[in-house]
């Protein structure tokens, strides 16, 4: 299962990543940042969030903003 951690305008997916996933969040728009194969902290956006959400791969999203509600009812 991947976690995506969501903190402020920035969100970490933590792995380990399937390959699929992995082109998944490279198409993501915004920065990207890679740690490693494990980790990649990227730009938190509903665009982003409605794309992971689609990849059908198993998501365990951490919210510590809150942020999570507003882009729910959208």
């Amino acid at each position: 299962m991947t976690q995506i951690i969501i903190n402020g305008d920035k969100a970490t997916a933590k792995g380990p990543f399937h390959f699929q996933f992995m082109k998944i969040l490279a198409t993501l728009p915004g920065r990207k940042k890679w740690v490693g194969q494990k980790e990649c902290v990227f730009d938190f956006t509903p665009h982003n969030i409605k794309v992971l959400r689609e990849s059908w791969h198993e998501l365990e999203i951490i919210d510590k903003t809150g942020e999570m509600e507003t882009i729910d009812e959208l």
